[in-house]
């Protein structure tokens, strides 16, 4: 499942995102419903009140399962000067539970693309455009 939010025309951050799940789920029997189980992000980017990287402190990325519970078996995360032209791959550091830390860039237009799995065969692929930029 994908889906895409372009908002370049009235935002100077975060101007298009772009997200890919991948699961299996199964019909729900009668008329009931079932959550799906996708993964999510939680971005804690490290920026202080203008939107600004703080030195020294690195961003704490946490991944969960919306429905059910999983383990996290891979997290990839990559920045981008160009508006995702090229990717550059980021080291992270894994600190349990589905979260992991990075440091990234404090100068231009920063953005961001993740990856993840569980090992229930959920996945994510998230880019998001301009996540930040550093004046």
């Amino acid at each position: 499942m994908e889906y895409d939010v372009d908002a370049s025309t009235v935002l100077p951050v975060s101007v298009r995102t772009s997200t890919a799940w991948t699961f299996t789920s199964q019909a729900p029997a009668g008329h009931s419903s079932e959550l799906l189980p996708l993964l999510l992000v939680d971005y804690d980017l490290a920026l202080d009140l203008h939107n600004q990287p703080v030195p020294g402190k690195e961003s704490v990325f946490t991944v969960s399962r919306y429905a059910g519970s999983s383990k996290v078996t891979s997290f990839n995360l990559w920045t981008s000067a160009d508006d995702g032209a090229t990717w550059t791959k980021v080291e992270a550091r894994s600190l349990g539970g589905g979260r992991y830390a990075a440091a990234l860039p404090a100068t231009g237009n920063v953005s961001l693309r993740v990856a993840a799995s569980d090992d229930r065969g959920s996945g994510i692929d998230q880019r998001i455009i301009r996540a930040y930029r550093v004046r």
